[in-house]
């Protein structure tokens, strides 16, 4: 390969992305925005997109199948990243066949199919019966296809460790550096298709590339109006580097006038990240709605000590021992790690057995969690059985906000 041909001569360099710290600074942009649509997207995710690439394309000859999970949650970019990646032209010309398919949480075998045999194959097919027989041969067909060539396959959206059981088969190792992304917003999905180096964490975009993605979106390639700057800055923080609420909001703004006044009525609080949340908040067990909503007491931004929450989890009730040998505490321990597999709570720090120390919700998820709260009317009850004064103190102002 040429030194012209690594994935950095692809793009230009950038401010690494980065976990967005916990901060109420707001952001008052001085920087010219970059001018075209894949500098900005390529921008946000540079560093990302540099580590995958080295992936896909630096690979020794006859190497084993990988799978390339990318984990974030939702409207963190995954489904974009691997869009970016999977249509750059070093990977169109080092892999014979590409295929793209969306599995998502409602998902089924026969659509799954259907979906890599139009891709593979460049055409939709016609949807015939369902029936065994017809399954088994489009199995057989999609794997024949793959056999002997070095194919480049995203799986996007997939939900459940059993959807990945039931399609990895497809998939013969040709030892010919064949790469399979998968994009998915659950820990256990991505640790049981792949090992834990592969893993792709996806972060929240820092304040400059914040700015940079919402001035692309809403002015193009002109410049911020001065007198816009300010409350410009005060809504992309508020965003807090979550890139789905960038564009949802800022695509709000380019359709209304360009005033201060008008800027000002914006709150950033879109339904289509609720959506996106909401199917995260259904996936749970019922245990783990309660325990998840019980979060919404704690302030914006709040560092949550995990021994704190796992104390307050069993003063409630919300638990019970999963094996008789086991104690509550333990049962406790094990939900908050199935929240952060979920996306839903961000850890913070860890002790040094690999145990969780701290962790805390994104102001997006906090907002929906506290929402999500009022309509199920599990705050007030929470506050009434608070079992120490410190605690209601600590909390009280919380809920009467709300």
């Amino acid at each position: 390969m040429k030194s012209s041909d690594s994935p950095s001569s692809y793009y230009t360099a950038a401010t690494s992305s980065s976990s967005r710290p916990a901060s109420t600074t707001k952001y008052i942009p001085s920087i010219s925005p970059l001018t075209t649509k894949d500098d900005v997207v390529m921008d946000c995710f540079y560093k990302d997109i540099l580590h995958m690439m080295d992936r896909i394309t630096h690979c020794p000859p006859y190497s084993d199948l990988q799978i390339l999970p990318i984990l974030g949650m939702g409207g963190i970019g995954k489904s974009t990243l691997a869009r970016l990646i999977y249509d750059d032209p070093l990977v169109k010309h080092q892999y014979d066949i590409q295929a793209w398919v969306t599995v998502s949480q409602d998902y089924s075998i026969p659509s799954i199919l259907l979906q890599l045999l139009a891709s593979l194959n460049g055409k939709v097919h016609r949807v015939g019966r369902e029936s065994l027989i017809a399954i088994a041969a489009q199995k057989l067909e999609i794997y024949k296809i793959l056999s002997g060539r070095r194919y480049f396959i995203v799986i996007d959206d997939i939900w459940s460790v059993k959807a990945w059981n039931r399609i990895q088969w497809l998939f013969p190792d040709n030892r010919n550096t064949s790469r399979i992304i998968l994009t998915t917003r659950l820990m256990d999905v991505a640790t049981n298709a792949a090992i834990s180096r592969n893993i792709l964490m996806m972060r929240f975009l820092d304040d400059v590339q914040s700015w940079l993605l919402f001035h692309h979106k809403v002015f193009g390639d002109q410049d911020c109006p001065h007198e816009l700057r300010g409350i410009g800055g005060k809504i992309v923080n508020q965003c807090g580097g979550l890139p789905l609420s960038i564009v949802t909001v800022a695509g709000l703004l380019s359709r209304i006038p360009t005033t201060p006044k008008k800027w000002q009525q914006i709150e950033v609080n879109d339904g289509q990240l609720g959506s996106i949340l909401s199917s995260s908040y259904n996936h749970l067990s019922p245990h783990l709605r309660e325990c998840f909503l019980y979060m919404a007491g704690f302030p914006q931004d709040y560092e949550i000590h995990a021994s704190e929450l796992i104390k307050l989890w069993v003063a409630e009730g919300f638990l019970e021992p999963r094996y008789r040998y086991e104690t509550i505490e333990v049962e406790a321990e094990r939900c908050l790690m199935d929240l952060t597999r979920q996306s839903l709570v961000l850890v913070t720090s860890r002790k040094s057995d690999g145990k969780i120390k701290s962790c805390r919700l994104h102001s997006m998820v906090r907002d929906f969690c506290v929402r999500q709260a009022g309509e199920e009317k599990f705050l007030l009850p929470v506050m009434d059985y608070l079992p120490t004064p410190i605690l209601r103190k600590h909390f009280l102002p919380q809920v009467l906000t709300v």
